[in-house]
């Protein structure tokens, strides 16, 4: 069977959704390392078009939605010029392209273009020796303990982060599958076991918890976002399958377990 294409609205909410920093700061200071990191293998062009990027995604922080007409305009260069550039950098990783379509007719709309977050690789013997969390940032966290529910050692594996949150990974990075694997504790902790739809609506709701949260001016560790994580997808799947309590925002998990 054809994989199914995940349709994105040329929206402001889409954009907001897409943006990949919590800063402009952040953004900056990830231009400038690319742009040092990668001044060997990127042309002089290519430059130029992340310059132009990065000038217009301040509103959405790393996401721009110009065409590429209006860029090769601006540049005084040709629109093949800008997409072989774009080509360029996205194959180092540096930018992701995304489809989008106008609401009113469904027609093809200007790709949304995030930069994307600086990530490193990381190593790993075993998954289940130890829980990691990946993130935007370079940092990488392992949970030694074992004290309490949050504190989980071992994680189920989820291979595949469901269509339908997958635009979630140009805020979240890598660790946007370390996230949703927390519903999946989170069932098995509760002992439940929800279908495919129910978890993909809990994982819909904690990415836009966290997302709500880091916008809020937070800025958890990376230990931090996953236990946030795991307790809110265990307090709405109590509240789903009647086991016991009250439905709670983030604010007050937050505050509860994090201390913040």
């Amino acid at each position: 069977m054809p994989k199914k294409a995940i349709t994105i609205i040329a929206s402001e909410d889409s954009y907001e959704n897409l943006a990949s920093f919590s800063s402009i700061d952040e953004l900056n200071k990830t231009v400038r390392h690319y742009k040092e990191k990668f001044k060997d293998q990127i042309t002089k062009n290519a430059i130029r078009v992340l310059t132009e990027l990065h000038n217009y995604s301040a509103k959405y922080f790393g996401c721009s939605f110009r065409s590429k007409q209006n860029l090769a305009d601006s540049l005084n260069i040709s629109r093949r010029t800008v997409i072989r550039a774009c080509q360029l950098l996205e194959s180092l990783g540096i930018i992701k392209q995304y489809e989008t379509k106008r609401k009113s007719d469904m027609q093809q709309s200007s790709n949304a273009i995030v930069i994307q977050p600086i990530e490193e690789v990381v190593t790993q013997d075993s998954q289940e020796k130890d829980d990691i969390c990946h993130t935007k940032s370079t940092t990488v966290l392992k949970q030694k303990n074992n004290t309490n529910h949050l504190n989980v050692k071992r994680s189920p594996y989820v291979k595949f982060v469901p269509e339908s949150l997958q635009h979630y990974q140009a805020f979240f990075g890598k660790q946007i599958k370390e996230l949703y694997s927390r519903v999946w504790l989170a069932s098995k902790k509760l002992n439940i076991s929800p279908n495919q739809s129910v978890m993909q609506s809990i994982g819909l709701t904690v990415m836009e918890q966290l997302k709500q949260y880091i916008k809020a001016g937070k800025q958890p560790s990376d230990e931090q976002l996953c236990k946030l994580a795991y307790a809110i997808s265990y307090n709405q799947l109590e509240q789903k399958y009647g086991k016991k309590g009250e439905l709670l925002d983030w604010g007050y998990l937050a505050r509860k377990f994090l201390n913040k």
